[in-house]
């Protein structure tokens, strides 16, 4: 059963970080509820190769979570809401 799919490129994996930017960005204008301090300047910055190590860390850590807690029986659903909720 395929759970995910990961993708090692890098410049999807940059355009990716900056379409959360962005939607961080519009999101603060709007008076979103998502809105993060400092939002309005986020589109502006320059995504680094840290940037992009450290979201590829971060779903792949997210991603052997969810796994382990459908192999362990477990709410399975609810790890990976968690970790939408912590991703984004």
């Amino acid at each position: 059963k395929v759970v995910c799919w990961y993708d090692n490129e890098w410049g999807y994996s940059c355009r990716v970080v900056d379409l959360i930017k962005h939607m961080a960005k519009e999101d603060a204008k709007a008076g979103g509820g998502a809105a993060v301090t400092g939002a309005e300047n986020l589109s502006t910055q320059q995504v680094t190769e840290e940037d992009v190590l450290k979201a590829q860390s971060d779903w792949a850590n997210a991603i052997k979570k969810i796994s382990k807690t459908y192999l362990e029986d477990g709410d399975y659903v609810a790890a990976a809401t968690e970790a939408a909720g912590e991703l984004y």
